[in-house]
């Protein structure tokens, strides 16, 4: 984040007016305090970027590339059937990413997971700067620039994984400069005609030859590169055909020729690939179509229709780009001076903001929303408060209680509210961040009343954000009609190049269509959106004084850098929050996802042979455990089938099924996960059936993991260690144990002790080991055990709960209250705590 020089300064970046219309301003030089304030910004969105980015290893299908990258340099050769899994022994196998997997396994080898982890940085980094790049060469300035690049870093760091499409991320920002350093060069004269090198030169695309073929060996999305290519090629041969009023600003028809070649000869070079011709197809027929795994896997479900989705702040970024990317076509100077129009816009989007934001908190559908406006009822809300687990949640957190998770005192909340009260507007919104969005909102309109249009876009991107986050088919369709028009007029108008509406366009379908093509998509239009807003902030009405200008500029600056700080703190501290529950956190290692404890028993006990495994765990079993043990399912779609992974879900989900396919099928243990919860049902399908067999035995359990093996003759041994016969982490209920026998009191005792020796850090071992101590009338003992849960875990619900009456029955009046009011402080509307809360208060009085 440095300030530019006048493109007027620079004779090397002279650009045509249309595809960047910078206009030099009358601006004093910056001052120390400027070069201060830019630095900050820059600095801010470096920290940003790395927090995001060096975060812990916990995408499972890296281990299954590193198998096979090891496969193949110990083969010599790339599998072309299935070497891994006993169930599809022999089928066809794609290894379509196979050298990305060798690059993988390589720096595994070399440099560790922490080294993987550091790769995956540099190659985002690398997208990041290559398609920062490309919005400067094409007019975009610092602020703009950094402000794009946070909103794009809030959309791109969930998939920013030890994947494979890390390179697709890069190369797809370098076909983005290229292709608008090729665009730019329209207006420069063309190579005089001569041979062959000359043809070669005419078009910049011919670098992109090599890149295309090394994609198409790394990664399933070359065919973005393709479609980049081509719908570049295309709206270049139209605004050629369709442009004839000003034949010195077409693209020369020799260039044009010379590109389609290129991309001829990427398509024909493509064909030298371990799988040929079928690599071509192979994309489609894995995600074409309307199979199982397009309706069960997440990645691959639409970005409006998906629940889980529409819950992220992926999502949220994304409704902000879409919404910026619309307003950046509107940097019209004759339409941005219509104030009646903007003081309009402004007053009418400040009064619709406070009736969406409780419909919108609430999920609601579009008519329920309809009828939420038509009645009024959405202005008589209830506050709600972070964590609400809502679609556009992340607007709705409370400034307060984030301090307070921030410094880990969550009383500090109460304290900071008070003076908030006064913030509550219009039926009680509440000391959240959606009451301080309002206000500024409102006196920026006060402010700038006498030049309204910054404050109208302000408040319309806001706008179309709500909007688009009430989710849905619909909501997807508003935006699609709100920015289709923006794009057409930008480009009608010459601010936007026909092609790169042309793009947008593409890959606004893909990403609507899968959510995991949203990366790509902000990838592609940052170059847009960042030129774009530039092109708006110099085409708004200014100040008549340069002083004045060069303030507001600081200020913009400082405003932006300031953002990133917020985001910056929030992401080292508290973690950067994904979906409800889910934050994503800087670190290095392995994450909790990956079974790596399950993994390491299996190994310690040599358990071999054929698992039923888990889908995800799949491919850390291959890489850790094969040839000794075969897989039954893992992430390898194509290899599997849609007939073999409809069986595995009824298999999990259905006891008569998992009947059936543990008869047909031979396993030697069976590798899960299952979610510890205290107080559940117990689980149907698949624990239910092995619950209920005595030929299986649960002989290792963690926070995350459940491990059973056959009873017989060559598991003797380990079952009379390890077996675990009384106690059951998967059906668990407090309390259930005082009316067992003593018997069975003594064995839950003895094996939960097992347990806790085994895996000291286990919250499962630690709760389940407190149930015995208080079984045993041993209280104290047991609050140590909540004690320690909540060390790990501060914010465990039932930890606390539970430590709290055990407190106040040992007369620990102060540690009890204190838990009791940090439970409530985080699950404010359980009224049945709330009683127990004032009732344990009256008892101390």
């Amino acid at each position: 984040m440095f300030p530019r020089r006048s493109s007027s300064s620079s004779p090397s970046r002279q650009e045509p007016a249309a595809s960047s219309p910078m206009v030099a301003e009358d601006i004093p030089p910056p001052t120390r305090l400027h070069w201060a304030v830019f630095f900050w910004g820059g600095l801010t969105l470096i920290l940003l970027f790395l927090g995001l980015s060096i975060t812990s290893l916990t995408n499972n299908d890296i281990w299954l590339h590193m198998a096979n990258g090891r496969w193949i340099l110990e083969h010599g050769q790339v599998p072309l059937t299935d070497p891994y899994s006993f169930s599809a022994a022999g089928h066809r196998f794609h290894a379509h990413e196979w050298l990305a997997g060798v690059i993988f396994h390589l720096v595994h080898l070399l440099a560790g997971v922490n080294g993987l982890i550091f790769f995956k940085t540099a190659l985002g980094g690398t997208a990041l700067a290559l398609t920062m790049t490309a919005a400067y060469r094409q007019g975009a300035r610092p602020v703009s620039l950094a402000l794009c690049t946070m909103v794009t870093l809030a959309v791109v760091n969930s998939r920013f994984l030890e994947r494979p499409e890390m390179f697709s991320f890069a190369f797809t920002a370098l076909y983005m400069l290229i292709l608008a350093r090729d665009h730019q060069r329209h207006g420069q004269p063309a190579a005089a005609r001569g041979g062959l090198r000359d043809f070669l030169q005419a078009s910049l695309l011919w670098w992109l030859v090599p890149v295309q073929w090394l994609w198409v060996q790394i990664h399933g999305y070359f065919i973005t590169g393709l479609a980049l290519a081509g719908t570049f090629l295309l709206a270049e041969t139209l605004d050629r055909l369709l442009r004839r009023e000003n034949p010195g600003s077409r693209p020369p028809l020799r260039r044009l020729i010379s590109g389609w070649a290129a991309l001829g000869v990427m398509t024909v070079l493509g064909l030298i690939n371990p799988n040929g011709y079928e690599i071509y197809l192979f994309p489609f027929r894995l995600a074409g179509g309307d199979n199982i795994f397009m309706q069960t896997i997440f990645e691959w479900r639409p970005t409006f229709t998906t629940g889980l989705m529409t819950q992220s702040s992926m999502f949220l970024a994304f409704c902000a780009w879409l919404s910026l990317l619309t307003v950046g076509c509107l940097a019209s100077p004759g339409l941005l001076r219509r104030d009646r129009l903007w003081r309009g816009v402004s007053i009418i989007g400040l009064l619709l903001l406070p009736a969406l934001r409780p419909v919108l908190a609430a999920g609601a559908t579009l008519s329920q929303a309809w009828e939420s406006l038509r009645t009024g009822s959405a202005l008589s809300a209830l506050p709600l408060r972070a964590g609400t687990g809502l679609p556009g949640a992340a607007w709705l957190w409370s400034p307060a209680e984030l301090m307070g998770s921030i410094t880990g005192q969550p009383g500090l909340a109460a304290a900071l509210s008070a003076p908030l009260a006064p913030l509550r507007l219009l039926g009680g919104w509440g000391d959240d961040l959606f009451t301080l969005v309002w206000l500024a909102l409102a006196v920026m309109t006060v402010l700038r009343w006498r030049r309204p249009a910054a404050a109208g876009l302000a408040v319309l991107a806001t706008l179309l954000t709500f909007l688009a986050l009430l989710a849905g088919s619909w909501a997807a369709g508003l935006m699609a009609l709100t920015l289709l028009p923006a794009l057409a007029w930008a480009t009608w108008s010459k601010r936007l190049p026909f092609w790169h509406m042309a793009v947008t366009l593409v890959f606004l379908v893909l990403a609507l269509r899968q959510n995991r093509n949203i990366v790509n998509f902000a990838l592609v239009t940052l170059p847009l959106v960042a030129p774009a807003l530039t092109r708006l902030r110099t085409a708004l009405p200014r100040a008549a004084s340069p002083g004045d200008r060069r303030r507001a500029a600081m200020v913009a600056a400082a405003a932006t850098a300031l953002a990133g700080t917020f985001l910056v703190v929030l992401t080292f501290t508290t973690g950067w929050p994904y979906t409800p529950g889910i934050t994503k956190k800087v670190g290095l290692g392995v994450g909790s996802r990956i079974p790596s404890g399950a993994v390491a028993y299996i190994r310690d006990r040599d358990l071999k042979g054929q698992v039923f495994n888990k889908y995800a765990y799949g491919a850390y079993l291959i890489h850790e455990l094969y040839p000794a043990t075969r897989v039954f399912m893992d992430s390898r779609n194509a290899v599997y089938g849609e007939k073999l992974y409809k069986l595995y879900l009824n298999t999990l989900n259905v006891e008569q099924v998992a009947a059936r396919t543990f008869k047909t099928y031979h396993f030697d243990y069976v590798a899960i996960d299952y979610t510890f919860y205290p107080g559940r049902s117990p689980d149907q399908g698949l624990l239910s059936y092995l619950r209920s067999r005595p030929e299986w035995v649960l002989v290792e359990f963690d926070d995350r993991s459940l491990i059973y093996v056959r009873d017989g003759p060559e598991h003797a041994d380990l079952i009379r260690r390890d077996a675990y016969r009384t106690l059951d982490p998967t059906a668990y209920a407090p309390g259930r144990l005082r009316d067992a026998s003593a018997r069975v009191r003594a064995a839950f005792a003895a094996e939960s002790s097992k347990a806790l020796a085994r895996h000291p850090g286990s919250r499962a071992a630690r709760l389940l080991s407190a149930e015995a101590a208080l079984v045993a009338g041993r209280d104290t003992a047991a609050l140590e055990l909540y004690e320690q849960v909540l060390a790990a875990d501060p914010g465990d619900i039932f930890a606390l709960v539970t430590a709290a009456r055990v407190a106040l029955r040992l007369g620990q009046r102060e540690q009890g209250l204190a838990h009791y009011r940090h439970a409530l402080a985080l699950r404010p509307a359980l009224e049945d705590l709330r009683t127990e809360f004032l009732q344990a208060q009256e008892r101390g009085l």
